[in-house]
């Protein structure tokens, strides 16, 4: 599920791939918390589909590079 290259990876497949699902809903039918829940797990996972590994490492890399360096003597 995870060779691919890192552009087609997202941190979703990743979630799922470790965990199952993003988030881990308790299910209990007839219960509105449920449904809230539910709804909340899968707008996690949509918006963790959006995101790919090659997104986090060209946006880490960004953020490094902002940084001056740090030199110790």
């Amino acid at each position: 599920m995870l060779a691919r290259p890192a552009e087609g990876i997202t941190v979703g497949d990743v979630a799922r791939a470790r965990e199952g699902s993003a988030l881990d809903v308790p299910f209990r039918s007839g219960s509105v918390v449920t449904e809230v829940w539910g709804g909340a797990a899968g707008a996690l996972e949509a918006a963790l589909d959006l995101v790919t590994l090659a997104d986090l490492a060209a946006r880490q890399a960004e953020i490094d590079s902002d940084r001056a360096p740090v030199y110790c003597i």
